[in-house]
């Protein structure tokens, strides 16, 4: 009888154990992934990986360990800035040719708009990026890409120089994360109503994407009529 009930209490503690290591899991995947917060995270993880395994908890023990996998192999910052200074965000690589004013490493467009190198109208450096209406169309867009393990599960500052010339509908910098076909993160400026005619200015704002996203793309839009200039994009990890 007495080692029956011992039995049931280490059967019960180890449920407990379970149940408890579970919740510090999902407690520390909040934090990561919806917060940002990768150190708190991580001390938690770090907490449920010294736990002793047992039939019960050997589950959340492993899904943990494979979590500070995923952030220990996460990118530094040297590596983002890497891979962003292949990219051409100051648009001082130029025009993708000769014939073709297109920003050299961009992507994008937009029927009824213009997109080209301006040596004209200059922030810093010798040459940006105009967009411009010339006939129909919504809306335009310039588009960079980035490998989605450098922002996965980390919190980032998207920053740029935008200058607008009679902007009927709104201009911005934007940045979207995938995973499954499906945006898991986004922010466009929409909300700001960026529009008219305003100087040069630097704008930024803060997105957090998730772990596990499998597609990242990123530039700056414009919609309606009017002319947008775009000078000296960056993407910055925020601790």
């Amino acid at each position: 009888m007495k080692t029956t009930i011992i039995a049931a209490t280490l059967l019960l503690a180890s449920i407990a154990s379970a149940n408890d290591l579970s919740q510090l899991y999902e407690k520390a995947y909040f934090l990561e992934t919806a917060k940002g917060e990768r150190e708190a995270s991580l001390k938690i993880y770090r907490e449920i990986a010294a736990t002793p395994a047992t039939d019960r908890n050997q589950e959340t023990i492993i899904k943990t360990l494979r979590r500070m996998l995923v952030l220990y192999e996460a990118s530094t910052g040297e590596d983002m800035q890497a891979a962003l200074a292949k990219l051409n965000l100051d648009f001082e690589q130029g025009a993708m040719a000769p014939s073709n004013p297109y920003p050299a490493m961009w992507g994008g467009g937009g029927n009824g708009y213009e997109i080209a190198i301006d040596s004209k109208e200059k922030k810093n450096g010798n040459h940006t990026c105009r967009i411009r209406q010339t006939g129909q169309g919504g809306f335009a867009t310039i588009t960079g890409t980035l490998e989605p393990k450098l922002l996965a599960g980390r919190k980032v500052r998207m920053s740029g120089y935008l200058k607008l010339d009679d902007v009927s509908n709104m201009a911005g910098l934007w940045l979207r994360a995938d995973q499954d076909n499906k945006p898991a993160a986004f922010y466009n400026m929409a909300d700001q109503q960026l529009k008219g005619s305003k100087d040069w200015k630097h704008y930024s704002f803060e997105l957090i994407i998730p772990a596990g996203v499998d597609n990242i793309n990123f530039g700056a839009l414009m919609s309606g009529s009017g002319t947008l200039w775009i000078d000296d994009i960056n993407i910055e990890f925020v601790d």
